[in-house]
Order: structure tokens, then C-alpha cells, then sequence
């Protein structure tokens, strides 16, 4: 029978404050290993990383669905001289998860405890070797669902350890010496900058309706003569509905700053009847916010094919509030508005996870705005709500696994200006900066 690990090691990073990425060297010290017991033994280095997804009904708390994924289980070994000095050692962070690990013996042990096969589909990884998901962890997020509460939790972790194993003898059991698990923090994989200056700024539109009702749009409008119950199942109060053009970049960088650009369409035809000239709209102010879901699934304890899936979205938050003065003005004909556009800034926050996927686990970021209007002396708001792919921030290109690579200065913050919830919106009456600004160039 095996013997239960034993903590008489310890292992010491040299940064353990570090955000590490894919190619970093993450380094160390051994302590507290005694040479003369090992017996010319090796000491092995483990990194581990680990998936972990959890969902639970209401209607059956007594079982909870799990995913346990093993993402890479990546080890260096050591073979320290005889004498009692601490031991240095060195380990790369691989570039991607590991494939079959279902024949690592350590996690063989287990092999019921992991899943390790999962189907093909969507928003999940289906690349064997898919890029390393973030270190992350979504805390119990609830749904309501077919009358009941679905509850789901989960987290992605890497930790890095030391274990001595030492064979008494043929036949005899192994005793195992290991060091505590140290926690290690990945992120995405970085692009230099370079790169990131050559990604063309694609950008992309949501289009959302906003109906304004009132009477003075059609002043002169003849009121027909009508019963009680007419007037209750009726309404002839003019409206007029137009198209909330957001423009929203399709990829960003966790920690910067992003443009958005807005402006007001009149829709088809088919959406509203108007025959009324168009008037002077106002936008008072926006709302903004950043929110994330993650879509979690757990293969089911029999059937490892037959899976639970869901999404469950978070709340939003580092809601930015600016209050504007920007005026949409009909075009000539009065037929459409100019196509002149508002612009804002919105700070992404740092703490925010790049978007991933893997195996059990992935994540979306979305944009979102409740935009107030004025129109003739009434108001009334708009919503959009629009996906964006966060990225890890760009290092400098030629960082190797020196001294200064090592240094947070490699990592280059682009578009940051500070920490402040401000929003810079520049407008005023059909006009961004002094300039007309063109939609087609935007949304490419």
C-alpha cells in the first residue's frame, strides 16, 4: 500500500508574485532536503496544471456533476550533489496543453478522478494542443432554469512542486517526500508588439432599436373620434424608431483603453412608418460596463459523452457614467441623420481574465451601454451589448530568459491612461474632435 506523501522539503520561488506566460522560466530553491537519505536519488520538479468545472441542480443537491481536466503535468529533474546547500532549479512554462496525459503514472493512479476525453463542440477547445488557459477562478454563479436553479462553479489553476521518491527495495513500497504545492499564475500566450501594431483594428457593429414616443413629433396629426374602449386598446401617440449604431473594437488588450464610437441610423422601413420630419435627438449619457460569461460543462459519471452544458454569465462591473451633450442632426432631406459619430473611451480594467477556451471551460467579454436620450422635451434610452476578445499584453520582442526579461518593464501596456473611471467622450452638435468621422473606415 502506498504512503501518504511527506512535507520534508520546501520549495522556494524566486518571484512568486510573477504573472507568468508561455516560454517564461519560472525559478527557484529546494530546501530542507537531506542528501544522505536520498540515497543518490533525483529530485523531480513538477508543474501542474488542472481544469475544474462544477455543476449543480437544485432538484438533486445530493449530486454534483464534475470536469477534471488535466492540462500539462510538466517535470525537470535534479540531481543534487551531497551536501546540504539549498538547490537550484529551472523550469519552462510549456506552450500549450499537454496531449495524452492519461498515461502519465501519476495521474494513471487516478484515472477515474480525471476526464479525459470530451466531445467536440462548440464554444469549447477542440485542438489536442490548444494554447494554455489563464489561471482564473469563477465562484458559485447561479441560473434559474426549467423551474429550477442551476449552480455552477470551477477553476483553473497551475502549481508547481518537488517530490524525492526513494525504492526501499524489490517488492517494497516506495516512499514518497514532496514539498508543499506552490501556487504559479499564467496567463495567455503574449505577442511582441510588433505584432500587435501590425494586427489590423477590425471593429465591429451591433445595431439596437430605440423608440421615442411623443406627441409633439406629429403636432398637426387630426385626432379621430373614438369610444372608451377604443381609446383602451389603442394608442395614436406618434412614434418613430431609429437604429443605435455601436462601434466596438473586436480585439483588445486586458489593462487598456478602447474607443467607441456611436451614431444614430433611421431604420427600414418595415421596422417604423415615419412621415414626419426627423428631429434633433440629444445624447445626455451612457452607461458603460464590462461583463463576462463562462460556459462550463461536466461529462456525466456513466456516460462520458453525454454531458452537461452551460452558460452562465457574471455581473457587470467597473461601470464607467459619463454625462454628454452630443447632438444628432437630420440629414437635408430630413430623411436619415448626419453620419457624423460620438466617440468615448472605456477602460478595460487589468484584473480582467484573456479570453480561452479549453476543455471544460470557456470565456466571453462583452461591452454593454444604456445610452439616454432627449428628444423633444421627453426622454427615453438605448441598450448594445457587444462581444470583444480580450488579449494578454504584448511584450517586446527579443525578451529571452535573461535577467531582463524577467523585469515588468517587458511588458508593454498599450493604450493604458491610468486607472481613472472617467470617460473622455468628445462631441457636441453633429460633430466628434471638429472633424466628421466616416462609419464605413470604423467598422472594417
Amino acid at each position: 500500500m502506498s504512503v501518504a506523501p511527506q512535507h520534508d522539503i520546501s520549495l522556494v520561488l524566486d518571484r512568486p508574485d510573477k504573472l507568468y506566460t508561455s516560454g517564461d522560466t519560472i525559478t527557484g530553491t529546494i530546501h530542507d532536503w537531506k542528501p544522505h537519505l536520498t540515497n543518490g536519488a533525483s529530485i523531480e520538479v513538477v508543474l501542474v496544471g488542472r481544469s475544474k468545472s462544477y455543476i449543480d441542480f437544485s432538484a438533486q443537491n445530493f449530486y454534483t456533476y464534475t470536469g477534471r481536466v488535466p492540462l500539462i503535468y510538466h517535470t525537470t529533474q535534479l540531481h543534487p550533489a551531497q551536501s546540504d546547500d539549498e538547490l537550484h532549479f529551472a523550469i519552462t512554462v510549456p506552450d500549450h496543453v499537454q496531449k495524452d496525459l492519461s498515461s502519465v503514472p501519476a495521474l494513471k493512479k487516478r484515472f477515474d478522478y480525471w476526464t479525459h476525453s470530451w466531445s467536440d463542440s462548440e464554444p469549447f477547445a477542440k485542438d489536442p494542443q490548444h494554447a494554455l488557459p489563464p489561471s482564473m477562478t469563477m465562484h458559485e454563479r447561479s441560473l434559474s432554469l426549467y423551474r429550477q436553479e442551476v449552480r455552477g462553479w470551477g477553476q483553473i489553476r497551475y502549481t508547481l512542486s518537488a517530490i524525492i521518491s526513494e525504492t526501499a527495495g524489490h517488492g517494497k513500497n516506495s516512499v514518497i517526500q514532496s514539498s508543499e504545492e506552490e501556487n504559479v499564475i499564467i496567463t495567455t500566450p503574449r505577442i511582441s508588439v510588433e505584432d500587435w501594431e501590425r494586427e489590423p483594428r477590425e471593429n465591429q457593429i451591433s445595431a439596437n432599436i430605440v423608440t421615442f414616443i411623443n406627441k409633439r413629433l406629429q403636432p398637426d396629426a387630426k385626432v379621430k373620434q373614438k369610444g372608451v374602449f377604443d381609446k383602451m386598446m389603442s394608442d395614436d401617440t406618434p412614434k418613430m424608431s431609429v437604429q443605435l449604431h455601436t462601434i466596438v473594437p473586436k480585439i483588445a488588450v486586458s489593462g487598456s483603453t478602447i474607443e467607441l464610437f456611436m451614431r444614430l441610423h433611421r431604420p427600414a422601413k418595415r421596422y417604423a412608418k415615419i412621415d414626419f420630419p426627423l428631429p434633433l435627438i440629444t445624447l445626455q449619457r451612457a452607461e458603460l460596463y464590462i461583463k463576462e460569461t463562462i460556459t462550463t460543462r461536466c461529462s456525466r459519471p456513466v456516460l462520458r459523452f453525454d454531458e452537461h452544458v452551460y452558460e452562465f454569465p457574471g455581473h457587470p462591473f467597473a461601470g464607467q457614467t459619463c454625462r454628454i451633450n452630443h447632438t444628432f442632426i437630420p440629414t437635408v432631406d430630413g430623411t436619415n441623420y448626419q453620419p457624423e459619430l460620438c466617440r468615448a473611451k472605456f477602460k478595460i480594467p487589468s484584473s480582467c481574465t484573456p479570453t480561452f477556451k479549453t476543455w471544460n471551460m470557456s470565456s466571453e467579454w462583452s461591452i454593454c451601454g444604456t445610452v439616454f436620450f432627449k428628444c423633444l422635451g421627453k426622454e427615453t434610452y438605448g441598450t448594445f451589448d457587444s462581444r470583444i476578445t480580450l488579449i494578454s499584453k504584448p511584450r517586446k520582442s527579443g525578451a529571452g530568459d535573461g535577467e531582463d526579461s524577467e523585469a515588468s518593464d517587458d511588458l508593454v501596456d498599450v493604450g493604458e491612461e491610468g486607472d481613472g473611471a472617467a470617460i473622455d467622450w468628445v462631441g457636441g452638435a453633429g460633430q466628434v474632435g471638429g472633424a466628421a468621422m466616416n462609419l464605413a473606415n470604423l467598422a472594417t
